[in-house]
Parts: C-alpha cells; sequence; structure tokens
C-alpha cells in the first residue's frame, strides 16, 4: 500500500481512503470545483470515493463550488446508510476537542463555512492543528437494521 493510503478496521470490514491531498486534486482537477471540504469529509467518514460523496451531497442540496450545511451533510450521510449523534464538547478550538474525542471511532467537526473528518484520531483536513473556533460534533455510526 502507497504512503498516501491508510488502510483502517472500523465497523468489521476494511477500509481504504484517500488523503487530504489527493481528494484536493480530484475536486479542482476532475470537478473543477472548490470549497469541497464538506465533500472529503463525507467521502472520509462514509469510506466512498470523492464521486460518490458528491453525487450524494448533490442529491441532498450542495452546490457545485459551494460548501454544504449541516442538515445537507447529515443527510447525504443517512442516505449512506450511516447516523449522526451529537457529541458535547467543553472547548472551543479544534486542538483542544480533539484531545478529549475518543481515540476509536469516527467523528465530524463543524466549524464556521468548514467541515473536518476525524477517524481513529486521524484527522481528514488541510489544517490538522486548526484553532478555528468549534461549532459542533457529531460521532457517526451505522445504522442498525
Amino acid at each position: 500500500m502507497s504512503h498516501s493510503h491508510l488502510s483502517m478496521m472500523l465497523w468489521g470490514f476494511d477500509m481504504i481512503y484517500a488523503n487530504f491531498s489527493e481528494m484536493k486534486h480530484i475536486g479542482m482537477t476532475h470537478y473543477n470545483d472548490k470549497g469541497f471540504c464538506s465533500v472529503v469529509a463525507v467521502a472520509a467518514i462514509a469510506s466512498v470515493k470523492f464521486t460518490k460523496a458528491y453525487q450524494a451531497l448533490k442529491k441532498h442540496g450542495r452546490k457545485h463550488r459551494k460548501g454544504a450545511t449541516i442538515p445537507k451533510i447529515t443527510n447525504a450521510l443517512n442516505s449512506l446508510g450511516l447516523i449522526c449523534r451529537p457529541v458535547a464538547f467543553r472547548h472551543k478550538c479544534q486542538t483542544q476537542v480533539l484531545r478529549d474525542l475518543p481515540k476509536h471511532g469516527r467523528f465530524l467537526i463543524y466549524q464556521k463555512d468548514h467541515v473536518v473528518a476525524v477517524i481513529n484520531g486521524k484527522v481528514i483536513d488541510e489544517n490538522p492543528k486548526s484553532k478555528k473556533h468549534v461549532r459542533a460534533v457529531v460521532s457517526i455510526n451505522k445504522k442498525q437494521i
């Protein structure tokens, strides 16, 4: 496996997802898109390709070259078989919130005009040590059938 891919065990299956730089390249080169942190976050959290995350968000109202709101992201994740649950957090900035999150599991950290995926303690973002103000944190789980 190349250095640019991560392999992890979660939910009982192997998942491989591209890192932020690879997904940024796909978004900019193949989709002529920008403002796609929500697409990157959904792709990483749901273990799907950028294209599938892009289509799920588009179906739920994300406009090309624009970000997505929390409800649009939540609906896209629901359509991919995942559920979001709010997580209480004490701190205001991402680096502090990351210290308190469990080291295992999947989370989204919402900031003003930005969303970050966290998988087993690994931040999938251009700036993993951001000090931006955190507005909400959710845990992501598979829907129970």
